[in-house]
């Protein structure tokens, strides 16, 4: 995995934006109503690309062997999702997801069967999905990411920031 720095900064961003898609597909249609899910307000969703992130760093030497894929990419994902978890509520008082009603779930931020859903979308990030997302990265030429990768941290810092104020001086209720 020979990327470059900013390579690795547009696969966060991707993985960032697709969770994003995902969990507010997801819960909207769920809840019947749109749902803009995340902390940040716009279409981006950090947990998801940290977690791409390090299930392709934890799965990078062994991406030939599925079973391995899926154990590492689960413990990976799921000690993301527990640290996060812990964090916000440290942080802002406030719990983002709760696994409480399901069955073997520790502290309300993991259990069993997202835990193993984790697993599976590793398999598929590994095998499917990130090799085509590193073919179209990587035929991007490099002064034009360095120029992407500028103007995705400037709004991503910005929107984190007026995020974080929010979170702190609001009671917002994301699990409704």
């Amino acid at each position: 995995m020979n990327y470059i720095l900013t390579q690795w900064v547009i696969f966060f961003f991707i993985y960032c934006f697709f969770g994003w898609i995902w969990e507010t597909s997801y819960i909207s249609l769920r809840k019947k109503k749109w749902v803009n899910r995340g902390f940040l307000n716009g279409p981006l969703i950090p947990i998801y690309g940290f977690g791409a992130i390090i299930i392709l760093l934890l799965t990078w030497s062994f991406k030939n062997n599925l079973a391995l894929i899926f154990i590492l990419g689960m413990i990976g994902a799921t000690i993301i999702e527990y640290i996060t978890g812990s964090t916000l509520i440290k942080l802002f008082n406030k719990r983002y997801w709760d696994y409480s009603d399901q069955r073997l779930n520790v502290n309300g931020h993991i259990c069993l069967y997202t835990s193993l859903a984790w697993g599976f979308v590793s398999i598929l990030l590994v095998k499917l999905i990130h090799p085509n997302i590193k073919h179209i990265i990587l035929n991007i030429p490099n002064y034009a990411i360095d120029i992407g990768c500028i103007f995705l941290i400037i709004i991503f810092l910005y929107d984190s920031i007026k995020s974080t104020k929010l979170a702190l001086i609001t009671k917002i209720d994301y699990l409704n």
